[in-house]
Parts: C-alpha cells; sequence; structure tokens
C-alpha cells in the first residue's frame, strides 16, 4: 500500500510538472516570466530585444524574446521542483559563472575601446549553450532544445556582433543600456 501510494504520488508529481511546462511554454509572455525571473534580469532581456529588433524587426527579435523566457522559465521550473540531477546543478553553476564572466566581459568590451574579441565571445557563449542544452536534452523536448540553439545562434552571428561592440554603431546606444543593467545584474548578483 505505501508503495502504491509512493508511485501515485511520484506520477502526480511528474504530471504536475508536464503540465507547468506546457503551460508556461505556451503562455511565454513578459507577465509569466516576471513570476520567475527578478526585476534586473527582465530588464536586461528588455535590452537585448531591442538590440534584436534593431537588427530584425519586431517579429524575429520576438521570437528570440519568447524562446528566452521559455528556456528560463522552464530552467526555473525544473529547479524549483528539484527535478535536476547533482550533475545537471552542476553544469547550472557552471553556466552562472560562464554568464558572470560572460557579462564583465560585455562590460570591459564596451568600457575599453579596442578590447572586443569575436573568437572569445564566440567561445564563451558557445560553452554556456552546450551546458544549457546538457541540463534540458534529458527533460525537455527537441523543440526546446531548438530554442537554446536558436537564441544563441541569433547572438552569435559574427558579422552581427562585430557591429555590436563597434563604438560607433547603431548599436551602441542598445549596448549602453545593457551595460548598466548587466552591471546591476552583477552588482545584486542576480545571476
Amino acid at each position: 500500500m505505501a508503495d502504491e501510494n509512493a508511485n501515485e504520488s511520484s506520477t502526480s508529481k511528474a504530471l504536475g510538472l508536464r503540465i507547468q511546462k506546457k503551460l508556461l511554454g505556451k503562455m511565454s509572455s513578459k507577465k509569466i516570466a516576471k513570476t520567475f525571473i527578478d526585476d534586473t534580469s527582465g530588464r536586461v532581456l528588455d535590452r537585448l530585444y531591442s538590440i534584436a529588433l534593431e537588427r530584425s524587426g519586431k517579429k524575429a527579435a520576438d521570437k528570440v524574446l519568447k524562446n528566452c523566457i521559455k528556456i528560463a522559465v522552464k530552467l526555473a521550473i525544473l529547479h524549483r521542483n528539484d527535478i535536476l540531477s547533482k550533475g545537471d546543478l552542476q553544469n547550472l553553476n557552471e553556466v552562472r559563472s560562464k554568464m558572470r564572466n560572460l557579462c564583465k566581459t560585455i562590460i570591459s568590451f564596451h568600457d575599453v575601446d579596442f578590447t572586443y574579441d569575436y573568437k572569445f565571445m564566440n567561445h564563451t557563449l558557445n560553452a554556456i549553450c552546450v551546458k544549457i542544452t546538457d541540463v534540458l536534452k534529458r527533460h525537455l523536448t527537441d523543440k526546446s532544445i531548438q530554442r537554446v540553439h536558436h537564441v544563441f545562434t541569433f547572438f552569435m552571428d559574427e558579422e552581427f556582433m562585430n557591429e555590436v561592440f563597434n563604438s560607433s554603431s547603431k548599436y551602441r546606444s542598445h549596448l549602453d543600456k545593457l551595460v548598466i543593467e548587466l552591471d546591476l545584474l552583477l552588482e545584486t548578483n542576480s545571476l
């Protein structure tokens, strides 16, 4: 009888988790994201959206933002429901560390002329993408993994990234605002 109750509880938990992921996957709006994402991270997403909008227009920018939100929300659900293994948690800690270093690097490239290095940025973004994919591939569908790749591919484009970090580019004001938010993200230890 105890095994049967434990089995039912386990089945209920799995069903509840599936429903949460499905519902939140369909309702990936800024309002839903605010439940799982702090204000500073939300403003970082807004700044990335502005850059994507400038680059590719509303439809593409909306898709990038939607995919970012879906990834973040699904990771939060997996984490909050204690679904992640020790290896997954270790990978997420590495992602967090790499993201903090990436934020510092972006700030440095912005503040100090002629320090921008595409190969370094590409390598770092690729490493983060691989770690996130490693965590998600055991828990989510291939479609979710494709979302991760879509977001990273969008921002890893060499020509685009070179333009973003050019001090006289059309993206400069967006990058200025992004750097302010990244600095705050680091100060508040929100990452």
